[in-house]
């Protein structure tokens, strides 16, 4: 068996993963967020896509399409403090280095960077095993774990 230091080498249909950008001094703030990660056949089609795009700003559409449709949550904040829309048009807002990691993580390409706000990788994989292993044992099916934790998510 290898050990797999918190990383899964399978995409499960349904899983949501938590990833974290930590902040660069002077360009951008941390970012949290939920994603889906984008499975292979499809990551072959957006970066398809991207290389026939033929304009610049038709390729970061690509890009931030991909990104709306496989971001659940994030916790950027506009001017006024308030979660900013994970809208295309939002999305091609982001500050350009954060656009590209976040791009990054979606499509596998980059990891996530370790999360402070997590603890140890170990504790709070052994907390998703036992969240996991409850859920499993209440009988409910899988389609009510997204339904649970949209309705958890803070209204902003």
């Amino acid at each position: 068996m290898s050990e797999s230091n918190g990383c899964q080498g399978y995409i499960h249909d349904g899983y949501t993963r938590h990833g974290y950008i930590k902040a660069k001094e002077r360009l951008h703030p941390a970012l949290r967020f939920e994603y889906r990660p984008v499975m292979v056949q499809n990551r072959t089609v957006a970066f398809k896509r991207i290389e026939q795009a033929g304009d610049p700003r038709r390729e970061e559409q690509i890009a931030a399409k991909t990104i709306q449709i496989h971001l659940e949550c994030w916790d950027l904040l506009d001017h006024e403090g308030k979660t900013v829309p994970s809208h295309v048009d939002h999305i091609l807002r982001v500050e350009p280095n954060l656009f590209q990691k976040l791009f990054g993580v979606i499509m596998g390409s980059l990891v996530s960077d370790e999360d402070p706000g997590l603890g140890d990788a170990d504790s709070q994989k052994k907390l998703n095993d036992e969240d996991e292993l409850a859920f499993a044992l209440s009988g409910r099916m899988p389609g009510d774990r997204q339904q649970e934790t949209e309705k958890n998510l803070p209204v902003g």
